[in-house]
């Protein structure tokens, strides 16, 4: 976690549990990614069938800190509003 700077404890206190930071792994990959290094976890993507993690697969970042999160999270609502649109009346 120290590799989000020296603000690390508010960056994860504040982003840890929110749609952005989130990703779906199987039982057996959550326990191999833990707390490891992004650089460690997106190569578990790769051979992730889950469409969202894609995202994270096609970024060129070494880095996964604040400004990434917000970012994705950002994406994923883009994403749910198009799924879960409103009714047109």
């Amino acid at each position: 976690m120290q590799n989000l700077g020296e603000d690390w404890e508010r960056i994860h206190r504040t982003w840890i549990h929110t749609p952005g930071n989130l990703t779906l792994v199987g039982n057996d990959y959550n326990i191999e990614m833990k707390n490891r290094p992004f650089t460690t976890k997106k190569l578990i993507f790769e051979e992730s069938k889950v469409y969202l993690n894609k995202y994270l697969i096609n970024l060129e970042l070494k880095q996964w800190g604040e400004e990434e999160i917000i970012n994705r999270g950002i994406e994923l609502a883009k994403i749910a509003a198009k799924l879960w649109s409103r009714p047109d009346s």
